[in-house]
């Protein structure tokens, strides 16, 4: 199997989990999505019938727990983005502050806790009924490109008149 093919726990709307393995990149551009599951079988999902797509480090026997929200400001550079689900479930995350990275059929996210078992989860947008943005993070500040002069204007000649 090529390394570009990742770990994926596939929540489907009815509940279902399917565990397998997909190119990442290509998950938002096609439908259906097509994986391999742990038996080396491939597998056949709809857009329409995926909920969450989780990114693993490594398979767990049930649906991995993560937080939802976010305590803190994240600190990865992106949109920070609250998802509110077709029966009202809210989820945070960072996505890419990129608009060419928010085509497709969904979304990739970043998870509120990246350091868990979760490494990146995808939204098909057809599961979303809204999506906020909270804040824009790691925005580069201008800087200026000309020096600031400090001389002080002289109003009174240095010495007096004689």
């Amino acid at each position: 199997m090529p390394s570009t093919h990742k770990k994926i726990l596939i929540r489907k709307q009815d509940r279902q989990l399917v565990r397998g393995f997909v190119e990442p990149d290509s998950l938002a551009d096609m439908d259906p999505v097509e994986l391999l599951d742990t038996q080396g079988q491939g597998v056949r999902i709809p857009q329409s019938e995926i909920r969450l797509a989780y990114f693993m480090r490594e398979f767990t026997a049930q649906e991995p727990s993560w937080r939802r929200r976010s305590g803190v400001r994240p600190r990865h550079p992106g949109l920070w983005v609250r998802l509110r689900f077709q029966d009202d479930t809210v989820l945070e995350g960072v996505v890419p502050n990129n608009l060419l990275a928010l085509s497709g059929f969904g979304l990739h996210l970043l998870p509120p806790d990246s350091s868990g078992e979760v490494q990146r989860i995808y939204v098909p947008r057809n599961a979303l009924r809204e999506c906020q943005v909270l804040g824009v993070i790691g925005a580069q500040r201008r800087t200026r490109t000309t020096p600031v002069t400090r001389e002080q204007i002289q109003l009174f000649p240095a010495s007096p008149p004689a």
